[in-house]
């Protein structure tokens, strides 16, 4: 009896290994689904974030323009960049600045005209000179001048041509009397000066300078002047030309 009592608790025992190692590996395998689970669920929250953060940024990025994004990396230029930057050049055709030529001050009265049909803004023999030999570009100028107190219209006028030759052949008729010319602001009617007409026929000045021709012509508006001094007036004004190019 007792070795049958002893075996019987052999069995006891040997079944109660067995079942604690299955309630063990239960155990530990759902610990480990329970980590997956967890694990799982942090990853998805991180992804969620960062989609989140991305999503945000960009339509903030979005709202901004182009020239805002681009200027992200573009340093702020310098004080002395920026004044320089908003100073209006003179030498640029219709700058309001007054331009000085020796003791001169001529300042524009209206914004150069510019283009390129010659035929169009001129008259007599030369009219038909560019109708047979076109220009590349013509700039027609008017400035204003003081002299003693007086008021002198200067009309200036660069023509391009293709080349030299044509260029100074065109300096030979607009220089010969009764010829033509290329028609002033006030002549054409662009600027209205009832007291001048136009300034056509009063003092001449040109020059030649590779394939442009500058044409000058300048007269007082109220009293009448020095000849000699509107003369050099003219001659002063040709270099105005630098500023009509």
């Amino acid at each position: 009896m007792r070795e049958a009592t002893s075996a019987h608790d052999r069995d006891d025992q040997d079944g109660d290994s067995v079942t604690s190692g299955r309630h063990a590996v239960l155990w530990r395998w759902v610990g480990e689904r329970i980590v997956t689970v967890v694990v799982g669920l942090g990853t998805v929250a991180v992804l969620a974030g960062l989609g989140w953060w991305l999503f945000a940024y960009g339509l903030a990025d979005t709202g901004r323009s182009g020239e805002e994004r681009a200027g992200d990396d573009v340093s702020a230029p310098a004080a002395g960049e920026a004044d320089s930057a908003e100073q209006p050049d003179a030498s640029l055709p219709g700058s309001p600045e007054p331009l000085e030529v020796g003791e001169y001050v001529f300042e524009p009265v209206v914004t150069p005209d510019t283009g390129d049909d010659c035929v169009a803004v001129s008259y007599g023999q030369v009219q038909w000179w560019f109708s047979e030999y076109p220009c590349e570009r013509v700039v027609r100028g008017l400035y204003e001048t003081r002299v003693d107190g007086q008021r002198v219209l200067t009309s200036v006028v660069t023509v391009t041509m293709p080349d030299g030759e044509r260029a100074r052949q065109l300096q030979g008729i607009t220089d010969t009397p009764g010829a033509g010319n290329i028609s002033d602001l006030v002549l054409d009617g662009t600027v209205d000066e009832p007291t001048v007409p136009g300034l056509a026929g009063t003092h001449y000045a040109s020059q030649v300078d590779d394939t442009v021709v500058t044409i000058v012509e300048a007269d007082s508006v109220e009293t009448a002047l020095d000849p000699g001094v509107l003369a050099e007036l003219a001659e002063e004004a040709l270099r105005l030309a630098t500023a009509l190019r």
